[in-house]
C-alpha cells in the first residue's frame, strides 16, 4: 500500500471513531511530501529521522509529537500486515510519558458539580452560566458522548417522550440515536424549562449567557476554571490536568467497573457499549479495560476478547447530585 492511500484510510478510520485528527493529518501529509507517494514498506529509518529533525519548529516537544504520530500510524499498518518491522528511532531522554485519560472518582464529580454554584460568578463573568455548565457535566458523564456531539445537539434532537437523543458529528457527517434513563430525562427537561432556554430562539440545545451556541474553546476554558474552584487536580504523575473530555472516559470506566462488581458478563456487553458510544469497531473499547481498578485483574484475564441491544446501557445515572 502506498503512503497517501494509507494515510487517507487511517485518518478516515480515526474520524469514524469520533476523533477530529486535523493536526495528526497535517503531520502525516507533511511526512508524505518528504517521502513522496512510495510504498509503506520502502520507507526507511533515515527518512523518518530526517522528518523528525526537520521543519521550522525544531523543539523537543515538536519532535516528540511527530514521533508519536508516526509511531501510531506505522503500528496501525504493521498490525494489518502492510509492513513487517517498525523503523522508528528510539525515544529521546526526558520524553513525556504517553497520555493517559484522567478518571474522575465519584467524590471528585460531586465536588465539581457543587462548585458550579460559585465558579461562574465573580468580577470576570464566564460565558457559560453555572446551571448550564452543571447540566452539560451531568449530560456528558451520564451518556459518554463526545463534546462535539454535545455542542452540536439541537432542540429537535432531544425526544423526552421517547427518551431518545439524536447525536451528530458534523466533521464526518454522521448521526446516531441513543436511549437515556429517567434521571437524564429529568436533567434535560429541567434545562429545557429554564429561563436560559425560554428567552432564546437559538436552535442549539445548550446556550451561553447571551443565548448563543457554545463554542469548544469557551466550554473548555470555563471547565478549567471550575476544576480549579473544585480543587480537583491530577496527582498520578500524568502530564495533563483533568479535562472536560475526560468525563467520557470516566463514564466508560465506571460502567465497566459496575458490571464487574455486579457479575455481569462484560465480554458480552462490550459490543453494545461500543455501539452506544458510536465506535465503528467494537474492539475500540478494549483499551478502556486497562483503566478499570487493579482488583479486577482476575476478571480481565478471563476475557477472551461476543451481543445484546444497546438499550441495555440506558437507565443508570451513576452520579445523582442535587
Amino acid at each position: 500500500m502506498k503512503i497517501l492511500k494509507a494515510i487517507a484510510v487511517y485518518i478516515e478510520r480515526k474520524r469514524a471513531g469520533g476523533l477530529y485528527y486535523r493536526n495528526t493529518a497535517d503531520i502525516l501529509y507533511s511526512f508524505s511530501r518528504l517521502t513522496g507517494n512510495v510504498q509503506l514498506a520502502c520507507i526507511t529509518k533515515r527518512r523518518i529521522c530526517e522528518f523528525l529533525s526537520g521543519g521550522r519548529k525544531r523543539t523537543v516537544g515538536n519532535w516528540v509529537r511527530k514521533r508519536q504520530t508516526l509511531s501510531a500510524f506505522f503500528k496501525y499498518w504493521k498490525h494489518r500486515g502492510q509492513i513487517e518491522v517498525l523503523r522508528m528511532p528510539p525515544p529521546r531522554r526526558g520524553e513525556p510519558p504517553r497520555f493517559t485519560p484522567f478518571i474522575y472518582t465519584r467524590t471528585e464529580l460531586r465536588q465539581i458539580l457543587k462548585a458550579t454554584v460559585f465558579s461562574q460568578r465573580g468580577p470576570c463573568p464566564t460565558s457559560v452560566d453555572g446551571f448550564t455548565l452543571r447540566t452539560m457535566i451531568k449530560f456528558l458523564y451520564g451518556t459518554g458522548v463526545l463534546i462535539e456531539e454535545m455542542l452540536s445537539l439541537r432542540r429537535g434532537d432531544v425526544d423526552l417522550e421517547e427518551n431518545m437523543i439524536t447525536l451528530r458529528r458534523p466533521n464526518i457527517g454522521t448521526s446516531r440515536r441513543i436511549p437515556i434513563g429517567p434521571h437524564m430525562q429529568k436533567v434535560l427537561g429541567d434545562y429545557l424549562n429554564s429561563c436560559i432556554r425560554w428567552r432564546s430562539n437559538e436552535d442549539r440545545f445548550f446556550l451561553n449567557r447571551r443565548g448563543d451556541a457554545i463554542g469548544y474553546l469557551a466550554i473548555s476554558r470555563d471547565f478549567r476554571r471550575l476544576r480549579r474552584y473544585a480543587k480537583v487536580t491530577r496527582l498520578d504523575g500524568g502530564h495533563r490536568q483533568p479535562r472536560f473530555s475526560d468525563l467520557r472516559f470516566t463514564f466508560i470506566v465506571h460502567r465497566l467497573t459496575s458490571w464487574f462488581e455486579e457479575g455481569v458478563n462484560v465480554e458480552r456487553m462490550l459490543p453494545p457499549l461500543a455501539e452506544f458510544l458510536g465506535e465503528v469497531d467494537p474492539r475500540s473499547v478494549y483499551k478502556y479495560l486497562a483503566l478499570t481498578p487493579a482488583h479486577f485483574s482476575n476478571q480481565l484475564r478471563c476475557l477472551n476478547l461476543i451481543t445484546p441491544s444497546p438499550n441495555s446501557l440506558e437507565g443508570r445515572d451513576p452520579v445523582e447530585t442535587d
